[in-house]
């Protein structure tokens, strides 16, 4: 399972579908650009490239306290929750989404 097919699992459990496509998903919904607004269930957008452009190219879903539940962007390394201030995440994160408001806790 890589972090788009988690996604679209993660939100299947809620018998909700949405899209695995990061490009589309990255424009659906609200934008939430403050972290300090996030809420769980927010779909958090990086770009973990070298290159660290504005276009995402990985998700994860935010948990609650700073922390996040991915599948980590290094192959056969799994499910993890991490914190969004890991150097690596902190330095890829571009904005989250909040595709579902009627389903996040407030």
């Amino acid at each position: 399972m890589d972090h788009n097919e988690y996604i679209k699992w993660a939100f299947k459990q809620i018998n909700w579908n949405v899209t695995s496509n990061v490009k589309k998903l990255s424009a659906t919904g609200t934008k939430i650009k403050d972290q300090n607004r996030l809420r769980a269930g927010d779909i958090l957008f990086f770009n973990m490239s070298k290159k660290m452009s504005k276009t995402p190219n990985y998700m994860g879903i935010y948990k609650a306290k700073g922390k996040f539940a991915c599948i980590l962007p290094v192959k056969g390394k799994g499910f993890a929750i991490g914190p969004l201030s890991h150097k690596s995440f902190k330095k890829g994160y571009l904005f989250a989404r909040r595709i579902y408001p009627k389903l996040m806790p407030k």
